[in-house]
């Protein structure tokens, strides 16, 4: 039977310097603590939104969320309506995460937590409803 054993070093894992923020992504054999600029792990997110009087064909946004795995997608729509949730690692390839249908209007917050994806893309065709969308990814 083996045990590893980690000495670590006083470190200010996730204060605020002059340099950035900092997170520990390793500790070597020898008990020293290997960090990474966290500036990437920042909340992302994007408003998407279209008025009945507009929306002619419906009501696409696309956020890149980097790997970001926590997602959190607010939808509202004034009308019956489907909202597609699609997934990429490369912007052009498409894949049908999760598929929302609404008999009237509604608001809602769907959470999906641990994905892995590059890109997320929510999407309606019903056109001549109020159509708002926000994607929000964080690690």
């Amino acid at each position: 039977m083996w045990m590893v054993k980690f000495r670590f070093k006083p470190i200010e894992v996730y204060g605020k310097t002059d340099t950035g923020k900092y997170r520990i992504i390793k500790v070597d054999d020898d008990g020293n603590v290997l960090i990474s600029n966290i500036d990437s792990m920042d909340i992302v997110n994007q408003i998407f939104s279209i008025t009945s009087s507009e929306n002619t064909s419906g009501l696409e946004g696309i956020l890149q969320v980097d790997g970001r795995s926590i997602i959190n997608i607010y939808y509202s729509v004034s009308d019956a309506a489907t909202i597609d949730i699609l997934v990429s690692n490369d912007g052009t390839n498409w894949y049908l995460f999760d598929s929302i249908t609404t008999s009237s209007s509604k608001s809602e917050v769907l959470q999906y937590p641990f994905m892995s994806w590059r890109f997320i893309k929510v999407k309606t065709t019903t056109t001549g409803i109020d159509v708002t969308f926000e994607i929000t990814a964080s690690r």
